[in-house]
């Protein structure tokens, strides 16, 4: 049983040493690099859709659908 744990422990070693240098936080940050051009267009954008874009599209398709119904006939 001794001889085991003397022959996994390098392993171990080695495998948290690549963790540790693997999932240091400094490797998912990103506000190290600058602003790309486009991103304050694309936020606009993204706002805009899922803002006013998106209820107009909502009360239009209320409307047509209500329309459909009322005007179908059978």
């Amino acid at each position: 049983m001794n001889q085991a744990s003397h022959a996994t422990r390098p392993f171990l070693t080695a495998i948290g040493g690549f963790a540790a240098t693997l999932l240091t936080p400094t490797h998912c940050w990103a506000t190290d690099q600058p602003a790309l051009p486009w991103d304050y267009t694309l936020d606009v954008m993204q706002n805009y859709i899922a803002g006013p874009l998106a209820q107009a599209v909502i009360v239009v398709s209320s409307i047509v659908a209500m329309l459909a119904f009322t005007l179908a006939g059978d």
